[in-house]
């Protein structure tokens, strides 16, 4: 009887654990090291490295002759996020001609993090404050200008917040798109 709780204990424990097993991954290009030293600058082009890596995974934006085959391995514990474990990039440069001028190899120490700045993009026309968008569109709604006889048009219309936006000197602006 003793035992019953604690083999239950001990299965609660191990299928808990159970989920936080390592996950590993492999991302992009997965070299072939023969592959790779069968390409000769000076020998090889364009068409002869499409055929033997087959299509890069980048080309640089600028003038297209310099190719990059890029591989990651990844380790993830659980929910975490990965862990780059393995960054392989092969770089094949090309000449104007189109054959190859240069191989290289660059490895998990050429690696770059980037972390975007914080903060908002400014964007243009017009910022609201907390109270213009608390109270900005009370009154603006309901029958059309036409319809109460009106000859107003909507942006001349002040609506119910137009003495407070002249009491804190606040003035409207149009929207610039």
């Amino acid at each position: 009887m003793i035992f019953k709780p604690t083999i239950l204990a001990l299965s609660i424990l191990l299928l808990t654990t159970a989920g936080c097993t390592r996950i590993k991954d492999v991302k992009g290009y997965v070299a072939d090291n023969e592959l790779t030293q069968e390409i000769k600058p000076g020998v090889d082009n364009k068409q002869s490295v499409a055929k033997t890596l087959g299509n890069p995974s980048v080309q640089s934006d600028f003038n297209g002759n310099t190719w990059y085959y890029v591989s990651e391995k990844t380790s993830q514990l659980a929910f975490l996020w990965p862990k780059p474990t393995k960054h392989d990039v092969i770089k094949v440069d090309f000449d104007d001609k189109g054959n190859v001028s240069a191989i290289g190899r660059l490895g998990i120490d050429q690696v770059v993090r980037v972390n975007p700045a914080g903060g908002a993009t400014p964007t243009r026309g017009r910022q609201f404050g907390f109270w213009e968008q608390l109270l900005g569109s009370i009154g603006r709604f309901g029958a059309s200008p036409e319809a109460q006889g009106a000859k107003k048009t909507r942006a001349a219309d002040p609506g119910f917040c137009g003495p407070i936006h002249q009491l804190f000197g606040w003035q409207r602006r149009t929207r610039l798109i």
